[in-house]
C-alpha cells in the first residue's frame, strides 16, 4: 500500500506501542485544532481576506504551531 498511514494494520501496531497513547493525543490534538480553526474561518468568511493563498498560509502555520504545542504537552507522557 502507498500511504502505510491509512493501513489498517499499521496503525494497529503504532497504537499498541509504548507511545501509542502519545500518537493518539496528537492526533485528536491536531485533529481538534485543525476544525476549529476550519469553523472559525467560516464562520467569520466575510471579515476575512478570502485569498485561498492566505487561507492555506494561515493552516500551515497553524498546524505548525499545533505541532509544537502538542509536542510540549506530551512531554510528561514521554518522560512517564
Amino acid at each position: 500500500m502507498f500511504f502505510p498511514v491509512l493501513n489498517h494494520r499499521y496503525m494497529s501496531n503504532v497504537f499498541k506501542g509504548r507511545y501509542g497513547l502519545i500518537y493518539l493525543f496528537i492526533l485528536i490534538f491536531i485533529g481538534l485544532a485543525t476544525l476549529t480553526r476550519l469553523v472559525l474561518v467560516t464562520r467569520s468568511f466575510n471579515l476575512i481576506d478570502t485569498d485561498i493563498g492566505g487561507i492555506g498560509l494561515a493552516f500551515m502555520v497553524g498546524l505548525f504551531m499545533d505541532l509544537i504545542t502538542a509536542s510540549y504537552m506530551s512531554i510528561p507522557l514521554i518522560l512517564y
